[in-house]
């Protein structure tokens, strides 16, 4: 079995893990909300924090990884170039002993011994203002075409439309509660069929598995809509 701990939308918390695993999947938003905008400070936040925080995790053996995405809250970080990500990633996976795996709409496969799963992380989501990785139905749907077919993970910073996508904080500004998620990725889901999408953005949606065809989909955000720390991160094993 591979044991994975999964958590979102931290925005600068990073939760103390002490139980061993496999894989750590965060779902985005991992940056600080004071720093979030600024190339030079998400840099600072991800060699210095981060790096901390990994070094000091309960890695299983010499093949445990922390898997990433960004979010849309990660405006510093889609500012910088290819080039620029590239040197970023590479300076964590030096600092870290090789911890480290992004993925910006890309497959990356994990392998213990003869078992391994796949997973597919994506960032982008619909618009719905300035923020980083928003982009159109159109876009989106190219975007996740790129999504295997039967993948054991799609690790998504957005929520599909029709589940894991009503929120219950004061988001809602008094309205009744409506679906709010992003159809192009529902559309994804059900005609790739991964076997589970785990996703943040959505802080206070049901963080209870529910079902999209063939799909389990669940929420692992860690803060509430006032960005306080109410949620653990949960453990799999698969």
């Amino acid at each position: 079995m591979i044991k994975i701990c999964t958590f979102s939308d931290g925005h600068g918390y990073l939760p103390e893990i002490t139980e061993g695993f496999d894989l750590i999947l965060l779902g985005g938003d991992n940056v600080s909300l004071d720093c979030q905008s600024s190339k030079i400070l998400t840099r600072e936040w991800y060699m210095n924090e981060f790096v901390e925080w990994i070094n000091k995790l309960p890695f299983n053996d010499f093949r445990s990884k922390v898997v990433f995405i960004c979010g849309n809250h990660e405006v510093g970080f889609q500012r910088q170039s290819l080039t620029e990500v590239n040197d970023l990633i590479a300076s964590i996976k030096q600092l870290t002993n090789d911890r480290i795996v992004y993925l910006q709409n890309e497959q990356y496969t994990f392998w213990k011994g003869d078992e391994h799963i796949t997973i597919f992380g994506t960032p982008y989501c619909k618009i719905f203002g300035r923020w980083a990785y928003n982009e159109t139905q159109e876009s989106l749907n190219n975007l996740y075409s790129k999504m295997p077919e039967d993948c054991d993970i799609l690790l998504s910073h957005d929520a599909p439309y029709g589940v894991s996508d009503l929120c219950y904080g004061w988001i809602n500004w008094d309205r009744s509660l409506e679906h709010i998620g992003n159809q192009a990725l529902r559309d994804a889901i059900l005609e790739k069929k991964p076997k589970y999408n785990i996703h943040g953005h959505l802080h206070t949606t049901n963080h209870e598995f529910e079902q999209l065809g063939d799909t389990q989909v669940v929420c692992v955000s860690l803060l509430d809509e006032a960005y306080k720390v109410v949620y653990k991160p949960l453990y799999l094993e698969l």
